[in-house]
């Protein structure tokens, strides 16, 4: 896969549909829900049971860059494909 002319990976990750999520990273004793985070650390974390996730992950001049589409099986097509054409267009600025 290549995006602005730099390479990189695809990875599709789909999140179980029964997670107990109120057992999971519990970082806050008021949150009863519970986060699961997929990447070490506090930041993007799954958003619901079943939540579909679209990595994009490109190697811009040594440096990693992730990006992601987050779906559940209700998404409408036409905003996974805006959301598709919002990656595949992207005009990465490495600051180089």
């Amino acid at each position: 896969m290549t995006i602005d002319g730099y390479s990189g990976k695809e990875l599709e990750l789909q999140l179980p549909a029964k997670p107990d999520y109120a057992t999971c990273d519990k970082d806050d004793p008021n949150d009863s829900g519970g986060h699961v985070f997929v990447f070490s650390g506090p930041g993007l974390y799954a958003q619901g049971q079943a939540n579909r996730w679209d990595l994009f992950i490109l190697d811009v001049e040594g440096s990693r860059l992730i990006s992601v589409i987050l779906s559940y099986a209700a998404t409408p097509q036409a905003d996974l494909e805006t959301a598709r054409d919002i990656i595949d267009t992207m005009d990465i600025n490495s600051g180089g």
